[in-house]
């Protein structure tokens, strides 16, 4: 509406002005014909008309109605072997009155400050409450940090896609069939999988039977590891104190996939995007250090395993096949975990590869990377 209304207050200056100058140009031409001849004032009469055959409603010239009288704008009706002449002067006037009576913004109430020459330039990313905006990555997705963790997130827009992996794709699990369409809202993920330096400042006080400190390999800028899901969703745990949560499967498929169908994202090579048994030492390694996929993020592929919410079921796709931000609730006591890790194969770092833990278990090829729901 602010758009509207401010195009039309422009408009409407030329609108006046035009106006005046066609009707001055009638008055003229009525005022030759009466001190001319008869036949003058017929030729006169033959290019004058009172009627609407082949009329210019100066309105539609201007692409807006005379708002500001409350009544249709005059209508003056020309020969047709003037017509065109005529119609390209009028524009042409329109144009130039526009550019000798240029609007005043600053003079206009509630115009939003990125509101300038008729022209809306907001193209900030949306706010959110509780992060920050830093930047608009590479691939061109919104990049907020968390106020209170300091954790870096991508914003994903979400939607439908296909998950699961097809009969031809080399190392596939018989629990990754068949491939389904998801359509999921959008959400927050972390850009990296959560550092021990991010997770001790969280965990500082930690509370009872949680380690602030669990992993075997030290390093702040390495991924936290050995910690459980019950470690994670425990009362006063890492995610009830920052507000965030686990993705479930097809969040994190979704993030991992980034748009493409190959078994891994990015280059499509697993060398480029991800640590694995071939090219690890068998031991993690810190995050960020791989190439990023087409949203952004990194590690999704081998590093450290990453726990989802869901409840592993071997059997979820064909039994119950998931629609809209879908979550497994039953099945197992098992929890489901994506992405591989440093000590294992290529195959299990696929974007489609399903594993699971059982909830209370940590080892040092487990970690996390949490999302933020969106409204």
């Amino acid at each position: 509406m602010r758009k509207l209304l401010i195009i039309c207050v422009m408009l409407n200056i030329g609108l006046l002005f035009a106006i005046g100058q066609q009707l001055s140009h009638v008055a003229e031409m009525k005022s030759g014909a009466s001190v001319g001849s008869d036949n003058d004032a017929d030729a006169t009469q033959n290019r004058v008309r009172t009627n609407t055959t082949s009329a210019i409603d100066l309105s539609g010239i201007l692409g807006v109605s005379s708002f500001l009288s409350g009544s249709e704008a005059p209508r003056v009706c020309l020969a047709n072997n003037d017509l065109e002449a005529r119609l390209s002067a009028a524009e042409s006037e329109v144009a130039n009155l526009r550019n000798q009576h240029p609007v005043d913004w600053s003079a206009l109430e509630n115009v939003p400050a990125s509101f300038t020459d008729g022209v809306d330039n907001d193209t900030s990313p949306p706010v959110i409450a509780g992060f920050t905006f830093v930047e608009t990555n590479a691939q061109g997705y919104s990049e907020y940090t968390q106020n209170t963790s300091g954790i870096r997130f991508v914003k994903l827009s979400g939607g439908a896609f296909d998950m699961g992996s097809p009969e031809s794709e080399a190392g596939r699990g018989t629990d990754e069939s068949p491939v389904h369409t998801v359509s999921l809202s959008p959400f927050l993920i972390a850009k990296y999988e959560v550092t021990q330096n991010e997770y001790k400042t969280v965990m500082q006080m930690p509370p009872p039977g949680v380690n602030d400190d669990p992993s075997s390999v030290k390093g702040d800028d390495l991924p936290v590891e050995s910690v459980s899901w019950n470690d994670l969703l425990v009362a006063d745990g890492f995610l009830e104190r920052t507000g965030l949560s686990l993705p479930n499967e097809a969040q994190w498929e979704y993030a991992a996939r980034a748009g493409t169908p190959e078994p891994y994202s990015g280059t499509a090579s697993v060398d480029d995007m991800g640590w694995y048994d071939d090219n690890s030492d068998d031991e993690p390694h810190e995050v960020g250090t791989k190439q990023p996929n087409q949203f952004g993020l990194h590690d999704m592929h081998g590093n450290v395993y990453e726990w989802c919410e869901d409840v592993y079921k071997e059997a979820y796709y064909s039994d119950e096949v998931p629609g809209f931000d879908p979550v497994s609730t039953s099945g197992t006591t098992s929890r489901v975990i994506r992405g591989g890790s440093f000590f294992c194969p290529a195959e299990d770092c696929r974007s489609a590869s399903r594993e699971l833990d059982e909830p209370d278990l940590s080892t040092e090829t487990l970690g996390f990377r949490p999302i933020r729901r969106l409204p």
